[in-house]
């Protein structure tokens, strides 16, 4: 009963968004949310980065020691939101401290 109650309350919102004065705010919202932006993008380090992540998997899976295997991977992704372009220097110490949490 609950559920159909939150249904018809879902579907009058849905109704009462589609009788807004500004109809072009929604097409202009979602047009934002579904954007892509190609310039962002770096494929190599996007390699790099599946690769740090997915190597220590495998290997662990291969090994039949699953466990430690995915423990690295999820360093390895934790270290992955960390990379950049910048000296090594300044990227070393940044990755050794996002490592370290």
């Amino acid at each position: 009963m609950r559920q159909r109650q939150k249904i018809q309350e879902v579907l009058r919102e849905l109704e009462q968004a589609q009788t807004a004065p500004h109809p072009g705010a929604w097409r202009a919202y979602w047009r934002k949310v579904t954007h892509f932006d190609h310039g962002k993008m770096e494929p190599w380090m996007a390699l790099r980065n599946a690769l740090g992540v997915t190597l220590p998997l495998a290997a662990g899976v291969a090994l039949g020691m699953p466990r430690p295997g995915l423990a690295i991977a999820t360093g390895a992704l934790q270290v992955a939101y960390s990379d950049g372009h910048d000296p090594y220097r300044r990227r070393f110490k940044r990755m050794l401290g996002s490592s370290v949490l």
